[in-house]
């Protein structure tokens, strides 16, 4: 489908793919794959602007920094792969820095004892907040403290900008139990998890 592709765009042409590996990895015909790749770059020219950059700096000193500061060191043999792994480098190892810094470490650092950490995947943090001694007031205002460490400003070449959060909730762990919180205020998480609260038929649904 339509949708389909520019997904895969989405998450692989920004990284710099070409047609010949998009064709084999989404299985399009060859001619398809140059037709999505020149679309994508017409609505996003900035995209190739960022990859050519990229490049001029690795031939400066092989070493690039994400939005944090941290550094690393591209040692591999110059082409493709390497231009692949340079260009997701800032971007991916940002946003686990955002994660690990203003997610896990906070939460550890500001609610132990109140919020149980579970697990963390790549760009998503789990964790559980007991139903019995927190309201859910409580549970918005946690939720919302967390959002607004995680959507702490970032800067790049002069702009400012925020990566958005979302959030998820349920009384347990399975995929269809879960249910997308409204996190644009206080007022409306809140409503969401009291009806995620004092919902039976969902609860029985969950038991």
């Amino acid at each position: 489908t339509w949708r389909y592709w520019g997904k895969t765009a989405n998450h692989s042409l920004n990284y710099g793919l070409g047609a010949n590996s998009y064709s084999i990895r989404f299985e399009v015909e060859l001619e398809t794959a140059r037709f999505i790749i020149d679309k994508y770059h017409q609505a996003y020219p900035g995209i190739r602007q960022y990859h050519a950059w990229i490049q001029n700096t690795l031939r400066k000193s092989r070493t690039l920094s994400n939005l944090f500061g941290r550094k690393r060191k591209f040692l591999d043999r110059w082409g493709n792969e390497l231009f692949l792994d340079a260009n997701a480098h800032i971007p991916q190892s940002t946003v686990a820095d955002i994660i690990n810094r203003r997610g896990l470490i906070f939460i550890y650092e500001t609610f132990g004892g109140v919020v149980e950490l579970m697990n963390q995947i790549h760009d998503s943090v789990v964790f559980q907040i007991s139903m019995d001694k927190y309201s859910p007031e409580e549970h918005a205002a946690i939720l919302m403290t967390i959002k607004k460490s995680l959507e702490t400003p970032l800067e790049w070449m002069g702009e400012r900008f925020v990566v958005p959060v979302e959030a998820d909730a349920g009384t347990s762990l399975g995929k269809d139990a879960q249910k997308g919180l409204d996190l644009s205020n206080e007022e409306a998480l809140t409503r969401g998890i009291k009806e995620m609260f004092n919902n039976e038929s969902y609860l029985r649904k969950l038991a």
